[in-house]
């Protein structure tokens, strides 16, 4: 009997994860597009962060400083930094994630310079220092 209860309790067991299957791929999914999601969040976050201190900056005098933090996700390929010429300076982040590439940048009116841009593109979080200089402003990490 006690054989005969044990094959019956495996039965169900397996019919309920049977049954559960497709609720777990879903679920999976989904936490992998919100774990996708917050990574573009926090990369846009610093981005913002990034390009409103350097207008502010813009309208200082040099030698004007700032400190913030940036927080780099997971996935970072590659950061550009093009100079415009007199229409002045882009940055732009290009992350893969999930076999995709996006990029996610912003577009400035005056020279702005990326240093250490194999540092700022590694995840975690970093200090980075953004100075006025007399041809524009210069980003780099501190720590």
């Amino acid at each position: 009997m006690k054989g005969q209860s044990s094959v019956e309790y495996s039965l169900v067991v397996g019919l309920a994860l049977l049954l559960a299957s497709p609720f777990l791929v879903s679920a999976q999914s989904s936490i992998i597009q919100l774990e996708e999601s917050t990574s573009y969040l926090q990369l846009d976050s610093s981005l913002e962060k990034l390009e409103q201190k350097s207008n502010k900056l813009s309208e200082k005098s040099f030698p004007a400083r700032r400190t913030m933090r940036f927080d780099t996700p997971t996935g970072i390929d590659r950061i550009y930094n093009p100079q415009l010429g007199s229409a002045g300076s882009a940055v732009i982040f290009q992350i893969s994630r999930a076999g995709r590439t996006n990029n996610r940048s912003f577009l400035v009116d005056y020279s702005i310079r990326i240093q250490n841009q194999s540092q700022i593109a590694e995840e975690g979080i970093h200090r980075i220092s953004i100075k006025k200089l007399p041809n524009g402003i210069n980003v780099s990490t501190i720590s």
